[in-house]
Parts: C-alpha cells; sequence; structure tokens
C-alpha cells in the first residue's frame, strides 16, 4: 500500500525515501469486462419473462479461432437479464420469439479493444430503443417486441355446420 506521505509498505517489507535500495515496480491494470444488460419489453412497455436468449462468440479480427460455449439464459420476472462479455469480441445474439409477438433481432454485438460496446439489429426492424452507459462499465439496452395482430374470421352457419348463414352480425 502507498500512504499520503509516498511511503510503500507491504507484510514483507517498507519503502521510504531513506530506503537504500533502487528496485522497479510493475504496476497492471486489469480491464473489467463489459456487462450487457437487456430489459426485454413489448410495445406498451410491459416485461416480457422466460424469453430464451443465446449469445454466440463470432470470429473476428482480434479472435479468428472461437470456441467458446454459447451463453444462454431467460428473462427474469421483470424482463431482465445480463451477458458478460470480452474485451475485442463480437458476438451474435438470438431471442427466441415470444408467441404472439413479432420476431425482433438477430444483434450483432460488438467489444472495442478500448472496451466500447455496439450493438447492431440484423433484421432491420430497429426493435433496439434505449442504450445507456454507466461507470461500471454496463452496457443496457431495452429490446421492443411489437404484438402480432390477429385475423379472426368468423362463418355463421346452420345447425348441422354445413351451410352458412346470410345476413348474420357479430359484436366482440
Amino acid at each position: 500500500s502507498i500512504d499520503e506521505a509516498g511511503n510503500v509498505t507491504s507484510d514483507d517489507f517498507e519503502l521510504n525515501e531513506n530506503t537504500p535500495y533502487s528496485f522497479a515496480v510493475t504496476i497492471e491494470n486489469v480491464r473489467i469486462p463489459p456487462t450487457l444488460n437487456i430489459l426485454k419489453v413489448d410495445d406498451l412497455g410491459i416485461a416480457l419473462a422466460g424469453i430464451p436468449f443465446t449469445l454466440v462468440e463470432q470470429p473476428n479480427a482480434n479472435n479468428p479461432i472461437v470456441g467458446a460455449t454459447p451463453q444462454a439464459t431467460v428473462t427474469a420476472v421483470d424482463g431482465s437479464m445480463n451477458f458478460t462479455l470480452s474485451i475485442g469480441s463480437t458476438y451474435l445474439l438470438r431471442e427466441a420469439r415470444p408467441d404472439a409477438y413479432a420476431p425482433a433481432g438477430p444483434w450483432l454485438v460488438e467489444v472495442a479493444l478500448n472496451g466500447t460496446v455496439t450493438m447492431t439489429d440484423q433484421s432491420g426492424i430497429n426493435s433496439l430503443r434505449y442504450w445507456t452507459i454507466n461507470a461500471e462499465n454496463t452496457f443496457g439496452v431495452t429490446i421492443i417486441n411489437q404484438r402480432e395482430l390477429v385475423n379472426l374470421r368468423v362463418l355463421s352457419v346452420d345447425e348441422n355446420f354445413d351451410t352458412p348463414l346470410p345476413n348474420t352480425s357479430f359484436n366482440l
């Protein structure tokens, strides 16, 4: 440890301005891997729970050979989930399509050597809405699925179910 006066101490030795030795010190800064936080909602902002996502590392210039096991998880009750990313890596993020919703994704997730994360929608649907970065090296995105419209066809038939009845109206 280093105190306010610049003295270096350890359990094994103490160095200060009176120490007659010279030495070299190597200080290594370890990069904290970024975390991708995802919030999964529908077009009304309602959280979608239990939606499976898979993150698969892709070959890139920094990592031409990829043998990592895909990361897989499902969204929690509040629609949230997260993945830990590696510096200098590229991933493909896919979701299992929720019932009654239009598909979204896949997304390409790129982590630059400086830790910057870029996420692009590969489908052209533009299902990404909010992108935030905070000091803890955490990146957040909200992924929105549009509800699908349901087509309903109602046909009124006679009691034998074989002849359509004309001029019948229904209220839904």
